[in-house]
């Protein structure tokens, strides 16, 4: 029996939904995150292609759908050939900018924001190529079953596209995000497949158009109001920093404030229900996927681990600069607060993954997957493996630009 045709091993699977399990323990996750943060400082991050290896496998391998856990089967050298092959090309065009940058010197400064809007262009377009390549190399190596998922190849016209969308987000002040979203996930979906079966998304935009108004709007009303009880001056003039001509600017600032505040707490709101709701959109096959995600569950982990982080930083740091607060004056001391400032980044670097794994990813995989229902699930049954189409190297644009978790 060829590869593309073998059926799974695995018992016959159940015909009613099938709720994922989520069978890892927090304390066994922290002592790998200490082994590997620890393994990664004293090799300088030579080590973090296998850190990052091995949590995946953790994460991965606790995860178990109708009794059949899931598999990473990543290696930890693909993930550093495919960081080398991309810094050999960023380096370059790192330096090309530069360059551009000091040639332009002295010439008018629309060149200066011509070249800095072309970069900030690119990266957009590189950060969305990355997002691409990243889910294809995370779907290829992982396996449910014994049965491969996949992803086919079109990184480059999903970049074009997102640029496109992104263009229109700026030109609509955001506006149009919920529709921009749907559309690239449908585009990532409609190419992912488990073995021979297709992964679709079908919906419409409606729902998530209807939060986002509220996301969008209210921040804005906020500001708009603030402008209007005649406190635009004070607001512009700080911006500028620039005089502010009589009364108070606490209440402009006060309304910034609050309209920034809101505003973020809105968009992560809208992002756990656009989870969600693409989730519930998402099908395998026969199989449906439905998700109960709430943001009660995931907030408070979020909340709780960046809290205990930055009490950490402000006690790592104030003991770190009371020897040398005193005479920060003297070129010595000065020195001495360099080296001091930049064991304190190190070290918080190191220590951030010890609280902000076991306490906020965790829940939010956990949560994630013991809050999702898989109807139908006999379906996948009928599931044999596909030719094995997959990327010979790990995600480097993804790893070397810093974008996706774990």
């Amino acid at each position: 029996m060829s590869e593309s045709q073998e059926a799974p091993a695995a018992a016959m699977l159940p015909a009613g939904p099938v709720v994922p399990q989520f069978s890892g323990r927090r304390g066994a996750l922290f002592m790998l995150v200490l082994k590997t943060m620890g393994l990664t400082l004293l090799t300088l991050g030579i080590y973090r292609f296998w850190a990052k290896t091995r949590l995946r496998r953790y994460f991965w391998g606790n995860v178990v759908i109708a009794g059949e856990p899931l598999e990473y089967t990543g290696k930890a050298t693909e993930l550093l050939v495919g960081f080398l092959i991309v810094i050999a090309v960023l380096v370059p065009l790192s330096v090309a900018s530069s360059v551009l940058r000091l040639v332009a010197e002295g010439g008018s400064e629309w060149i200066g924001v011509a070249l800095d809007v072309g970069y900030f262009a690119v990266l957009l377009f590189l950060i969305d190529f990355a997002v691409y390549r990243m889910w294809r190399y995370r779907l290829t190596r992982t396996r449910w079953r014994g049965i491969r998922f996949g992803m086919e190849n079109g990184a480059l016209k999903y970049a074009g596209r997102a640029f496109l969308w992104r263009i229109g987000q700026v030109l609509t002040l955001g506006f149009i995000t919920p529709w921009a979203r749907l559309d690239l996930a449908k585009f990532r979906v409609a190419r992912m497949r488990l073995g021979n079966q297709t992964i679709a998304m079908n919906g419409p935009a409606r729902p998530l158009v209807l939060r986002w108004l509220g996301v969008w709007g209210i921040p804005i009303a906020i500001v708009a109001g603030t402008l209007a009880l005649g406190y635009g001056d004070t607001i512009f003039a700080l911006l500028d920093d620039a005089q502010i001509s009589g009364g108070s600017p606490g209440k402009a600032i006060a309304a910034v404030v609050i309209a920034i505040l809101a505003g973020f707490i809105l968009f992560v709101l809208y992002r756990i229900f656009e989870g969600r709701y693409l989730l519930g959109l998402t099908t395998v096959g026969g199989a449906r996927l439905e998700s109960r995600l709430r943001a009660r569950a995931i907030l408070p982990a979020f909340v709780l681990a960046w809290t205990i982080v930055l009490i950490l930083f402000a006690v790592v740091l104030g003991f770190a600069f009371v020897p040398v607060v005193g005479g920060m004056a003297s070129p010595a001391n000065q020195m001495v607060g360099m080296v001091v400032g930049i064991a304190v980044a190190v070290l918080m670097l190191v220590l951030l993954p010890l609280i902000t794994y076991p306490i906020a990813v965790f829940q939010t995989v956990r949560h994630v997957w013991t809050t999702l229902s898989i109807h139908d699930i006999d379906d996948l049954d009928r599931v044999t493996q596909a030719p094995k189409e997959e990327p010979r190297f790990g995600e480097g644009l993804a790893d070397a630009l810093d974008v996706g978790a774990i």
